[in-house]
């Protein structure tokens, strides 16, 4: 069983944590980088995302994988609903086929198909958690939003243990969100 995702972020609805929110916790009371931010926690938010294999702000997203030997793909959570399934075989050509909702299941991070064959598989769907997400991903967020904010120079001006110290305190964050 082999997994290779890719997920995209189309639309967002509702952020896990404002832009309020981060500017306080970064300790910006000025308005003048607000769209800095915005991609500063946008970035962060996807890369605890990645890191966790959850969706951490409610939206429209698109999941691609290939997936061998398994009839079951693991997604990012929470999934609220499926707009569409396609997939492209690997073995039988690269002609793209929409995947009706009778030929499979949707459980807790899970697509079921039945009548399986090895795949490139496309999944448009709403979830995430938005403002319901848990205290430790908003706190690993804006632990990656620190990070990123302090150091968005292309140049390094000094040696630090930030990044071992900044992996430490995500990882302990994250530990018991991972799937």
């Amino acid at each position: 069983m082999r997994y290779n995702h890719k997920v995209e972020k189309l639309t967002v609805t509702e952020k896990s944590l404002s832009t309020e929110q981060v500017k306080t916790f970064l300790r910006v009371d000025y308005t003048d980088t607000d769209d800095e931010i915005d991609l500063i926690y946008s970035a962060a938010a996807d890369f605890i995302g990645s890191l966790t294999n959850t969706l951490v702000d409610k939206g429209t997203y698109r999941l691609s994988t290939s997936v061998l030997g398994d009839k079951l793909l693991t997604m990012a959570d929470p999934i609220d609903s499926v707009q569409s399934v396609t997939t492209r075989s690997h073995t039988f050509g690269s002609d793209t086929v929409t995947v009706q909702p009778a030929d499979y299941e949707i459980r807790p991070g899970i697509l079921q198909f039945r009548n399986w064959q090895d795949a490139r598989v496309t999944v448009e769907l709403t979830g995430g958690y938005g403002l319901d997400a848990r205290a430790e991903l908003k706190q690993a967020v804006l632990l990656v939003c620190t990070h990123l904010y302090q150091n968005r120079s292309a140049v390094d001006t000094g040696v630090t243990a930030l990044p071992y110290a900044l992996k430490m305190g995500v990882q302990q964050l994250v530990t018991n969100i991972k799937r």
